[in-house]
Formats: structure tokens, sequence, C-alpha cells
């Protein structure tokens, strides 16, 4: 005897489910009796199909219907299901709009496929959870998405090619200013992105960026309407020029990543014209991350690694936490300019009206137990613009910076921020490029530093500050 599968669509499901409850609302009529005559079904009965999984692989030659590995989608689908989640087999994929229509908060979650978590064994193996599944760029152009790669490297977050998605960009829109379609819920994990690995800007002879390095990592931007709950972690944003450019957001968590090298004047900005509010930037490590930007002639600098400004809104900047990071540069990295990047203004500034660290406050920001390493010349300070209140910078940690450090133009309590002067503080305190070790975990314990509520009291590694009777200063807790 044959056996003949047959695959239903989507549509046919929930046309054939609408079917269904149509005749159920006639049954319950004729027993119950209704007002029109016996014709309408239940009333608020909501019709929806079960949540149900589809799977992606770009070499697949079967059916191309999506049900199983053997006769997956050869690309996703310009049309996702509400409530269903697509698993992605390694392989290229071009560019990808994700803009479908909601459905209150019913989310969409792409999953990376790996051996462990890969839905249906029909058709599966192993090599299609190997290597990482790759996009040019990725446009979030409405809301409730969960883009989920599910694996990387702990031991070393700068192997790109251990994450389980890479993009070359990501976008909170298609096109940066068009305001309407700008997303919201979002959740993204487990990606690396950003332009060609070993890419590099130079200096000398002219200002010039090499080829591979591209705009930005994350363009997350509603401008005057706000994108909102974004949450970035498990991440790598490298070879950019901006890794997160942040013009009207709420609500964003950005954390547990690795950032450089890149090439601007920050690699944090937000505010660009508009709001910035309510963000957390925790437990992420900075590498080279701010570079200046070699094709403007006038700004061969990074203003400040993270720069939170420029809005004229008077509560444009309030409640944003940096904490539990680790700022690094090492000396003689290939193509700085001579003497190595100025940092011509700050480190960490949360504040100002985009002309200068004034003229627009925050109120109620948090800069807590940083560890800023090797910034050359300039400027490192950390602070806060003009007359905030309830600003707050504690326990944070400068070593072998040249540039001046401390809390400059800061507003509000200043405490316990200090600068170490031996690399015996480290476990392995190397600076030149390249090398090995990097390690600036503690070999002893610092100075006492102010103790913190919750969140404020772990370090990147989960470990729970001041239980040994000491509250560290800088990213981590010996």
């Amino acid at each position: 005897m044959r056996v003949v599968m047959i695959y239903e669509t989507v549509d046919e499901r929930l046309k054939k489910r609408s079917r269904y409850m149509h005749i159920f609302g006639a049954i319950i009529c004729s027993l119950f009796g209704c007002s029109d005559g016996g014709t309408s079904s239940p009333p608020s009965m909501p019709i929806s199909a079960p949540a149900a999984n589809h799977y992606v692989r770009a070499d697949a030659s079967g059916a191309n219907n999506g049900t199983n590995w053997a006769d997956a989608y050869t690309t996703l689908p310009p049309s996702l299901v509400r409530g269903d989640t697509y698993y992605m087999a390694s392989g290229s994929y071009g560019d990808y709009d994700f803009d479908d229509e909601a459905s209150g908060t019913l989310g969409i979650t792409i999953k990376k496929a790996t051996v462990a978590d890969h839905g249906s064994s029909v058709g599966w193996r192993d090599s299609y959870g190997s290597g990482r599944a790759s996009f040019r760029s990725l446009a979030l152009m409405t809301d409730y998405y969960t883009i989920d790669g599910q694996i990387r490297n702990e031991n070393d977050w700068s192997q790109g090619s251990a994450y389980g998605f890479h993009a070359d960009g990501v976008m909170a829109s298609r096109l940066h200013f068009d305001r309407s379609l700008a997303s919201s819920h979002v959740t993204i994990r487990y990606i690396d992105v950003g332009g060609a690995d070993g890419a590099s800007c130079h200096y000398v002879p002219t200002p010039s960026c090499d080829a591979g390095v591209t705009d930005s990592s994350f363009y997350l931007g509603g401008f005057r309407t706000p994108i909102t709950h974004w949450s970035i972690s498990h991440f790598r944003s490298h070879n950019v020029q901006l890794p997160f450019q942040m013009p009207g957001a709420s609500n964003v968590i950005i954390e547990y990543g690795w950032i450089g090298p890149n090439w601007s004047k920050e690699a944090i900005r937000g505010g660009n014209g508009s709001n910035t509010t309510d963000i957390t930037i925790r437990y992420n490590k900075f590498v080279n991350s701010c570079k200046g930007l070699p094709i403007d002639s006038t700004a061969d600098h990074c203003t400040a690694q993270i720069a939170i400004w420029d809005t004229d809104d008077p509560n444009g900047l309030d409640n944003n936490a940096i904490y539990g990071n680790l700022f690094y540069d090492t000396h003689g990295y290939p193509g700085d300019p001579p003497g190595g990047v100025i940092h011509t203004d700050a480190c960490i500034n949360i504040g100002g009206n985009g002309g200068r660290w004034r003229g627009v406050s925050t109120n109620n920001s948090k800069i807590y137990n940083n560890t800023i390493v090797g910034v050359a010349a300039g400027v490192c300070t950390i602070g806060f613009a003009d007359t905030g209140t309830n600003n707050h910078a504690f326990n944070n940690l400068w070593y072998a910076v040249t540039a001046s450090t401390g809390c400059d133009e800061a507003v509000g309590a200043c405490i316990n921020n200090t600068v170490i002067s031996s690399g015996n503080q480290f476990v392995n305190a190397i600076m030149t490029y390249p090398g090995t070790g990097f390690d600036y975990h503690l070999a002893s314990a610092t100075a006492a530093g102010t103790r913190l509520p919750a969140p404020y009291n772990q370090d990147m590694d989960g470990m729970i500050r001041g239980t040994d009777g000491v509250w560290d200063l800088g990213a981590f807790e010996f």
C-alpha cells in the first residue's frame, strides 16, 4: 500500500479551522438559541492555529514547504506566522525584512538550528547545525520578534565563527529615517554583526577606510517615536564604523557583548537629535572599540566610548545605567595614528545638547563598576552633563590610562573612582597588540567600594559582589 502525505499550508489550516468553528457555532445555536436565527458563531471565541515549527535550509531540494528538514524552505518566506518558530540551518540567506502584521503580543521566533535543538528529526543531519546562518542585513519593521542564534564560545566572545547567526547589520527599520516602521519588543541574542574580520581603517597616508568596514552594526532609532523594549545580548559587533546608534530609543538592554574593533567617534551613541532614555549597558567588553573616524579628516579621534547626548528635551536623556563593563585599548593597533587615538572629551558621558557636554542634563543615571584600560591620550573621564539630579558614578577603575581620568562635569555623587598604577592587580595585564591574555580579572582585592543594591551587585561572570567583605572596584569582583 502506498501512503500519500498531504501537507496543508497555514492558510488552508486557518480556513479549515474557521469552517469547523462555524459548524460548531451552528450546533451551539441549535441547542441554546441565537438572536439572529442560528447563523452566528459564539461571540468572543478567537480563531487561531496552534503554534508550529518551520524549517529553512539554503540548499534544500525537497517540496520547499518548510514542514521538515527534507522539505525545508530555501529561505525565510516573505510572510511569517505569528506564534510559530522558524529553525534555520547553516548557510547564506541575503537580506530580510521582518514586517509581519502584529497580532496583539503574539511573537515570531527565529532560531539557529543546533544538534541539541533543531525541532523535527525528519531529514535532519548534524552538519546543518555546524557553522552560521548568515544574512546581509536584517530590518525589524514590526513588533514582537525573537532572533536567537543559540550558541557562541563563552570562553572567547571574539570568535565570530562560533555564533549561531551572523548579519552585516541590524536596523530597527529598512529605512533609517522611516519613523513609522520602527519596531519594538525585539530580542536578539547569540549573533555576530559587522564587517569582514581583519578589515581595518588606516589614518595614513590619507584618511580612508578599507573595504570590509561597514557603517554600523545596530541602528536602533525611532526618532520622535522611540523604539522600545529591545534586548541585545551575547553578541559581537566588529569591523564597523559605529557599533550602536540609538536616535530615539527607550528601554533597551545591551549586555554580554564583545564590541570592537570599530572606527567612529563613539562605540555607543544615543540621542542624535532624539530622546534616549532607560538604556542599560552592562557586562560588555569594549576592545579597541572607539578608534576615531578616519574618513572624516576633522574627527580622527574618539569623542567618548559611550556618549548618550544630543537632544533638546530636558528629560530626553534620563534613567540610563552603564555598569559592569570592561573597556580596553591595545597599544600599536594596526592603522592607529601616531601616538594613538585621542579621546577628546570623555570615556563615558551622559547628557549634553549635541554641541557640548552642556545644555541638557540627565537625571537618575548611573555609572557603576566599570574598568577602563589603555587609553593613550586626551581625556578619559566619566560624568553627567549640566545640572541633573540623582546621578551617581561609583566604583569605577582606570589602569594604564595616560589620558586624564576621574569625574569631569559630574553632577551628583562621584565616589570611590580610582586609578590603579600596578598591573599586578590583574591576572594578565597585557597591553601590546598583538598579544595573548588581556585578562583584567582581579588578582587581589581592591580598596573597598560603595555597596549597591541589585541589579548592580554582581559582575559579568555572575559573581556576587562583596561576599568576602570587600565590594571591589571595577568590572570584576575578586
